[in-house]
C-alpha cells in the first residue's frame, strides 16, 4: 500500500503499483484504490470513492518521471508516481508543453533538481529542454525551470536562493 506521503518519501514506478494500493490524490482529496485493471502500456484504470465510476488514468510516457493524470479534470491534475531518474532529453519533439502548467513544471522540476546535483547551471537545463521540446524557446524553458525549481524548493522547505547557486 502506498500513500501519497510515502510515495513522496519514496519513489516508486508507476509500474510497481498493484491492484489494491491506495494511492492519495491532490485532486479528489481522497484516497484513491489503484491499480484495478492495466488497459495498456500507458493506461491503468482506478476505481475511486469520488463517484461511483472509475476513472481512466492516462500514464506519461513522454517523460521519464511517469505520472498519473485524470482525463476527467480540467486541469488534469498529477498523482506524485514518479520515479526519481530524469533526463530532461528524453522529452520528445512535438510533445505539447506549457511552461505555466503546474504539471510540466513538476517535471521539470524533478528534472532541475536531478541535473543540479551533477552540476548543471539552470542555463544548461534550459537550453536542453527548449532543443528537446519543439516550439519551446531558450527564454520559455529558463522561465518554467526556474519557476519549477522555486516551487519545488518551496515543497521542500529549501532557500530557493541556496538552490540557485
Amino acid at each position: 500500500m502506498y500513500s501519497f506521503r510515502d510515495i513522496e518519501a519514496q519513489p516508486v514506478k508507476a509500474e510497481d503499483l498493484e491492484a489494491g494500493d491506495v494511492i492519495a490524490s491532490p485532486a479528489l482529496r481522497s484516497e484513491t484504490v489503484a491499480v484495478v485493471e492495466r488497459l495498456d502500456a500507458c493506461r491503468v484504470k482506478i476505481t475511486t470513492e469520488f463517484g461511483r465510476k472509475p476513472v481512466v488514468w492516462q500514464l506519461d510516457r513522454w517523460t521519464k518521471v511517469p505520472t498519473l493524470r485524470c482525463s476527467k479534470f480540467k486541469m488534469q491534475p498529477t498523482v506524485a508516481v514518479w520515479e526519481p531518474t530524469y533526463e530532461a532529453r528524453k522529452i520528445e519533439a512535438g510533445i505539447r508543453f506549457n511552461p505555466h502548467n503546474r504539471s510540466d513544471m513538476f517535471v521539470l522540476a524533478a528534472a532541475s533538481f536531478e541535473r543540479r546535483g551533477q552540476g548543471w547551471s539552470f542555463d544548461d537545463l534550459s537550453t536542453e529542454c527548449a532543443e528537446s521540446v519543439d516550439g519551446l524557446t531558450k527564454a520559455q524553458a529558463r522561465s518554467a525551470v526556474r519557476k519549477a525549481a522555486k516551487s519545488h524548493a518551496r515543497r521542500l522547505g529549501l532557500d530557493f536562493a541556496e538552490t540557485e547557486r
